[in-house]
């Protein structure tokens, strides 16, 4: 005679009531939070990514076109070189970009052996080291520059124009050449 009460769940029930709860909770805490916020004016409007390499493949596939900004709102660790090539190129299809900090001082770095961020032919591109509103900056960490024995961060190929960095302490005195005009200079000059 069976006397399990009909209104109790089976233990097979209870098996996958369990599994689907903990797989609910894998799927709500154990997200990767995006660092990389991109926007353009055309194409994909936005989208987040947890690096700044994957972020400038999507602009370099088209992803992203027109005017693009990239808000950084954490820090990453690069798991490649992140290479932005000329918007003039197909398939991208951006004519300005500009990187900046969102919130407080976060650090993009990577384990790679050359530079992090590598501009390939591209133009109209302003890296902003300090989100003045909020008094932060974008830093880019000293240990970089040993661990990759480049000396740089950024690395300029194919002659780019209109490159500018902005209140970018770190990258002062690392970039290539000459001297510091103000808050504001020329990449590579």
């Amino acid at each position: 005679m069976n006397c399990r009460n009909s209104s109790t769940p089976t233990h097979r029930t209870w098996g996958w009531l369990k599994t689907g709860l903990l797989g609910a909770a894998f799927a709500l805490f154990g997200t990767t939070q995006a660092q990389v916020d991109v926007t353009a004016t055309a194409g994909t409007l936005s989208q987040s990514y947890t690096q700044l390499n994957l972020a400038f493949a999507a602009i370099n596939a088209g992803t992203h076109q027109g005017v693009i900004t990239i808000g950084i709102s954490g820090n990453t660790t690069e798991s490649a070189s992140a290479v932005l090539n000329s918007g003039a190129v197909a398939p991208a299809a951006w004519t300005s970009m500009s990187i900046t900090p969102t919130g407080a001082p976060y650090i993009i770095e990577g384990t790679i052996a050359g530079a992090v961020i590598k501009l390939n032919g591209a133009d109209n591109v302003t890296i902003d080291g300090s989100h003045r509103w909020y008094g932060t900056q974008l830093d880019h960490p000293q240990q970089q520059y040993r661990r990759n024995n480049c000396g740089c961060l950024v690395g300029q190929r194919s002659g780019g124009q209109r490159l500018l960095r902005q209140y970018d302490p770190q990258l002062r005195d690392r970039m290539p050449h000459r001297q510091n005009p103000g808050p504001s200079r020329p990449m590579g000059s």
